[in-house]
């Protein structure tokens, strides 16, 4: 019994499934363009929509391993050891894309339509947190740039100004700091003056409105004697909410760090540390 003539050969689905992971690998960089490409050229390659979609799904698992290695696997670039875990989202669109792109290439009738809800589904799906993956791609482009110390310098120093406005606040006070969700606003009350308005801003990302620090919302009206890890404690820290005040449990450092890639962190024992984003 003879295969009909529109259906390939074993060695002509073998073909289509190389020429789809080949070029799944060769165009990974375009993201879910690249997929998609890979997808139609060996849908194209296939012919027959189920054997196009059985090529992809196999593609497609190859490369939801990949991206789940990729994610729980640290590396570093230069001296900046980066955590790629939101790369884990870029799973999904990649599948859909090839499930996608195999069913636009393939013959059958009806094989577009459904291409093109599979790939929208995963659109759709990754729009929403697109950010997360942009935030990696800046760490490493921020960790690519050799950290100088020398530029560095007015940011801790402010810090440093800071925890002796908030010990001399805290003495004033039976040892308690200030409320975090008006911290700001408590060291510079102008009945009892702790610390100047320049010291709450940081230099690379204040302007007239702006501060860029925050509290961390855990030690809000604690006092310094009942930190139990003051070492290990942030108080302070660069912060991408830039508003007065702000204040959380260490959410919003900046990713990447803002300083060259690092962000200034200021603990409770007074000591100032440049650390990666975590």
């Amino acid at each position: 019994m003879s295969l009909p003539e529109s259906a390939p050969k074993q060695g002509a689905l073998s073909a289509a499934a190389g020429w789809m992971f080949g070029l799944s690998i060769l165009l990974a960089p375009l993201l879910i363009l690249g997929p998609l490409i890979a997808g139609f050229v060996g849908g194209r390659k296939a012919r027959v929509p189920a054997h196009a979609l059985a090529i992809a799904a196999f593609c497609a698992l190859i490369w939801i391993a990949i991206y789940y290695v990729l994610s729980r696997t640290e590396f570093k670039v230069g001296d900046t050891t980066i955590f790629p875990g939101p790369l884990w989202l870029l799973a999904p669109v990649t599948a859909t894309a090839i499930l996608g792109g195999a069913l636009f290439g393939a013959e059958g009738r009806g094989s577009s339509a459904a291409g093109f809800l599979i790939l929208l589904a995963g659109l759709l799906w990754f729009i929403p947190k697109a950010q997360d993956v942009w935030n990696v791609y800046q760490q490493i482009q921020a960790a690519r740039v050799p950290y100088e110390p020398a530029r560095n310098q007015t940011c801790p120093d402010r810090l440093k100004k800071l925890y002796d406005a908030v010990r001399f606040y805290a003495d004033s006070y039976d040892d308690y700091l200030p409320p975090a969700d008006r911290w700001m606003t408590a060291l510079t009350d102008p009945t009892q003056t702790f610390a100047e308005e320049e010291i709450l801003r940081c230099p690379d990302a204040a302007d007239t409105d702006r501060h860029g620090y925050a509290m961390n919302s855990a030690l809000s009206g604690k006092r310094f004697s009942e930190i139990e890890n003051p070492s290990g404690t942030p108080l302070f820290y660069d912060s991408s909410d830039l508003r007065k005040d702000a204040h959380d449990n260490l959410t919003s450092l900046p990713r990447p760090g803002r300083h060259m890639g690092r962000n200034n962190i200021l603990y409770a024992d007074g000591q100032v540390k440049n650390e990666s984003p975590k």
